[in-house]
């Protein structure tokens, strides 16, 4: 019943039950694609980009996911259902963290400081944290999990209230993320965290010093390692897309040293 009533919201949007949004709350990691990702995850981007949530609702959807936990949940294992949880919970946090930031939206700032700061930091937690990286998987569907935690990132990182420790913190959860890859990426997931480093790069969060700094601490640690075992190969194949990428959309002359760095990445 429920189900059939959401599906009759993508074409006639007015606004949400409680009954409804519980039910979204409650299955925002169902192991159905159709109700996951195209129904539930589909009806929270039209509700706050059409403002159909009240300001009370929305704040439910906010307590809800911080007080549950639900983007940390279970990190300590690998179970496909905890883990859909964790990956559309980073989405729908995303668009909480993207609305808050714009003054034309009935959202605009809704977060509290502690909110917002917890938001921040769970976020470079997950990445640092998640020791799934599955992109496609049937019959889930797109699980996506690193390429959704991107997406919690990119909002973070272009939000005009970070400071300069959450993005640290964000950089040094994308380094653990790549080097303990044991597979090269599939889905497009070192190209979804390069527009996360992109972002902070057009927006002036982090400066062209600082990001060759990061791109030599992968340096360092590849070097180190010496490439004995085929996983290293295989992570640091991770990180050379993902920095061939970018390098490939900063044009600027002002960012030819970061150029380099990464053509420097790319061939010891």
């Amino acid at each position: 019943m429920i189900i059939g009533n959401l599906k009759r919201k993508i074409y006639q949007l007015d606004g949400f039950t409680e009954e409804e949004l519980v039910f979204m709350l409650e299955n925002i990691g169902h192991e159905n694609p159709e109700i996951r990702d195209e129904l539930i995850y589909g009806l929270f981007c039209e509700g706050f980009a059409k403002e159909l949530f009240s300001i009370e609702q929305a704040n439910t959807v906010i307590q809800y996911l911080l007080q549950n936990n639900l983007l940390l949940k279970d990190m300590d294992k690998i179970a496909i259902s905890s883990t859909l949880v964790r990956s559309f919970s980073a989405l729908t946090l995303a668009l909480i963290i993207y609305y808050d930031d714009q003054n034309a939206s009935k959202y605009y700032r809704i977060l509290t400081a502690e909110e917002r700061d917890r938001i921040f930091q769970s976020g470079a937690e997950h990445i640092a944290n998640e020791r799934d990286a599955t992109g496609y998987l049937a019959p889930y569907g797109w699980v996506h999990t690193i390429a959704h935690s991107s997406e919690l990132l990119l909002a973070i990182a272009g939000h005009s209230l970070v400071n300069e420790k959450i993005t640290e913190d964000i950089l040094n959860g994308i380094y653990k993320m790549f080097i303990k890859q044991t597979e090269v990426f599939r889905d497009r997931e070192e190209k979804r965290i390069g527009l996360v480093l992109i972002e902070m790069l057009e927006k002036d969060r982090l400066s062209i010093t600082g990001f060759i700094s990061w791109i030599n601490q992968f340096a360092e640690y590849y070097e180190t390692s010496k490439l004995k075992e085929v996983k290293d190969f295989r992570s640091k194949e991770n990180v050379a897309n993902m920095l061939n990428f970018i390098w490939l959309l900063i044009g600027e002359e002002e960012v030819r040293e970061g150029k380099e760095a990464v053509k420097g990445f790319n061939t010891f």
